[in-house]
């Protein structure tokens, strides 16, 4: 019985006019070659073996393809099965009327079959649907525990770069604000990211804000800022990186062109190459010290700042490049498709 259910159910799930055509004419022919063997022994009743047709159809095709076959089955039992045989002549009352009675019970059994198999393919929709949405919520989970993850991890590496700055008391509350600073910016990408009322995510508004926020902070008005930025579409952890890293780089450039004559412009660009993508931020400041323009910074060199810009660019899979032209560059090449991987 479970495998008979389960078949049914299956044939109504995948149910087409197209298949209940392929499934009732078949049938229907059988019926009509069953009809005439039967001969006498089922005189009286032209329509009986048409009836189980009738219902297959439907259950396979449903109700157009259903109706299409009893109307034929019909026709067909009222020509070859129905006195006077092989015309469609009224026959007498009595038969008139039981004639009626059998056209109306197929229509109303293929009207009822319609109606319960359009139920079962709601019912299997809505199991499909809740069996969807389970998923996504289980995914959904896994992924926010992975984000909660990284977002730890990012805070751990952070205060560990940190430490490793402090030689005083000074130095320690300097980092603790430091940090403070880079985690609140943190907390604004988080809720912007994972913002469900959001809709689709511009990245060239994100990393607008985030200059137009880190110039207010820096009490200096009069900084510009540029930016081109390629309409591509990234993973959360890459755009997380990418936002951090411009962060960091118009803070420096903020911070290291206070007092010059002219007005800060930083220009910021994500452009593609390729399979890969650039992430540039150039300003006309007056450019990083010698030494660092020359060194590379990795986990234990340059400030902290460049620390963690060199941090985020592993991250992406791409190597931080520092140079001064015209003022301090900031570069990060990586490829487009690469899955980035833990925070720092």
């Amino acid at each position: 019985m479970e495998s008979l259910v389960g078949w049914v159910t299956d044939l109504v799930r995948r149910q087409s006019w197209q298949r209940g055509l392929a499934v009732g004419l078949p049938l229907f022919a059988l019926a009509f070659a069953g009809r005439f063997a039967l001969g006498q022994s089922v005189q009286g009743r032209p329509f009986i073996v048409f009836i189980p047709v009738a219902l297959f159809t439907v259950l396979a095709g449903g109700g157009r393809a259903g109706f299409g076959i009893a109307a034929l089955s019909a026709l067909t039992g009222w020509y070859f099965f129905v006195e006077p045989f092989y015309t469609f002549a009224l026959p007498s009352m009595h038969d008139a009327i039981a004639m009626a009675f059998a056209w109306a019970g197929m229509g109303l059994m293929v009207v009822m079959v319609a109606a319960l198999s359009r139920s079962l393919r709601i019912q299997v929709a809505a199991q499909a649907s809740a069996a969807a949405e389970a998923e996504a919520r289980r995914v959904m989970f896994h992924e926010l525990q992975h984000r909660v993850a990284n977002n730890l991890q990012f805070v751990s590496a952070l205060l560990g770069l940190a430490a490793g700055q402090v030689n005083s008391a000074a130095d320690g509350r300097d980092a603790l604000w430091d940090a403070q600073r880079r985690l609140h910016q943190m907390a604004r990408l988080h809720r912007w990211l994972h913002d469900p009322d959001a809709g689709n995510r511009d990245l060239q508004a994100l990393l607008g804000t985030i200059c137009e926020q880190l110039r207010d902070a820096a009490g200096r008005p009069e900084a510009r800022f540029e930016l081109t930025v390629a309409d591509e579409a990234l993973p959360t952890e890459s755009l997380t990186a990418v936002a951090l890293l411009v962060n960091e780089a118009v803070t420096n450039a903020l911070k290291y062109a206070a007092g010059q004559p002219e007005p800060l412009l930083v220009k910021v660009g994500l452009h593609r190459q390729g399979n890969m993508l650039e992430l540039s931020v150039q300003d006309n400041g007056p450019g990083l010290p010698e030494p660092v323009s020359r060194e590379q910074p990795g986990a234990r060199s340059g400030s902290l700042g460049l620390r963690v810009m060199a941090a985020l660019a592993s991250q992406l899979g791409g190597r931080l490049d520092l140079s001064n032209a015209d003022g301090a560059l900031v570069r990060v090449r990586f490829a487009l498709a690469a899955r980035p991987g833990g925070l720092l």
